[in-house]
């Protein structure tokens, strides 16, 4: 199942060197099965990730484990830690220096719990089942192996970014507050979600302009999830992030357009996604919210005929401060 390819990297696919060895969250174990960092004291384990400015996230916005472990008061050791986490969740992507020696200490062989190598998977194999399945729950099993094979292989996964969104899409209703398949659908389904989820992300995060022809199905994705804490709502918003991010203005002219768009329902489940951007990032440093003709669209669509978009357009004017820093360049675009 495995090739001989060591893995080094985290889901995002940075390389565990990258990673500071030691924090005020303790000493680098490694990287676990899910992609994310894990550091430890003598009292604790805590997860984390870098983010896109390469700085530490605590905990991760996505993890199956425990974002902290009460070491001490189980009487784990960091080594117990590292053993529970291969026995419960998989083999870890990745031992750092704390880990292999907290293994070694408890008198067990590092290279046990650690992964032969990435997963050897045929990626159009996996989307194939994936999308001949009707119930999310028959969907776990290649969607999780689909996350795995994503994490390392994101290129593979590239050509099929569409069919998935499109699964994503399939039942959801792009103005309910929820999704079909929310809070309260079986784990396995939710899971499966989130895996699919995880791997559009992880795409776009290498190929950014793999967001361009899937952006309105993927802006009302986000739009139908904003009350949601669900995973795959919160890689969604990873993908409008990480776009915005690595090609603000092209982003932004493909926002602009969809509030450009005839139908009031676009026009606000646009607004309703940039709105959640927004709520990510108050300190007001994402390239994408400070585009001019972002900012200009939005303050035209606070004019808008329709009310139910007039007061999308105002809540995103007014969250953190958005209106008082309005650039004064037109957007080209009038009122309606």
């Amino acid at each position: 199942m495995y090739g001989s390819e060591k893995i080094r990297t985290d889901k995002h696919g940075n390389h565990v060197e990258c990673y500071s060895t030691e924090t005020d969250h303790g000493r680098l174990l490694g990287i676990d099965v899910y992609g994310n960092a894990a550091y430890a004291t003598d009292d604790r384990a805590t997860l984390a990730v870098l983010d896109d400015r390469g700085e530490l996230r605590v905990p991760p916005r996505e993890r199956w484990l425990a974002a902290e472990f009460p070491l001490a008061e189980t009487g784990f050791s960091p080594g117990d830690y590292v053993l529970y986490v291969a026995k419960e969740a998989g083999p870890w992507r990745v031992l750092a220096d704390a880990g292999h020696e907290g293994v070694a200490n408890r008198g067990v062989d590092p290279e046990r719990v650690v992964a032969d190598g990435r997963i050897e998977a045929d990626v159009d194999a996996l989307v194939e089942r994936v999308s001949a399945l009707d119930g999310w729950d028959d969907r776990a099993e290649p969607a999780g192996e689909l996350r795995q094979a994503a994490m390392d292989r994101p290129e593979e996964v590239a050509e099929h970014v569409g069919t998935l969104v499109s699964i994503l899409s399939a039942g959801d209703h792009v103005d309910s507050k929820r999704t079909e398949d929310s809070d309260d659908a079986p784990y396995h389904g939710l899971a499966a979600r989130s895996d699919l989820a995880f791997a559009v992300a992880r795409t776009i995060r290498g190929e950014p302009s793999r967001i361009h022809p899937v952006l309105g199905e993927l802006l009302a994705l986000v739009a139908a999830g904003r009350d949601s804490t669900a995973d795959h709502d919160r890689h969604l918003l990873d993908a409008l992030d990480v776009a915005g991010r690595a090609e603000p203005a092209a982003t932004a002219a493909a926002l602009a357009t969809a509030m450009d768009d005839g139908d009031p329902a676009v026009r606000r489940r646009t607004l309703y996604a940039v709105y959640r951007l927004e709520h990510r990032h108050p300190a007001g440093d994402h390239p994408l919210l400070s585009a001019d003709e972002l900012r200009g669209t939005i303050e035209a669509l606070a004019s808008d005929p329709d009310a139910t978009v007039r007061e999308a357009a105002e809540s995103v004017r007014t969250i953190h401060g958005f209106h008082h820093e309005v650039s004064s360049v037109e957007s080209g675009r009038s009122a309606r």
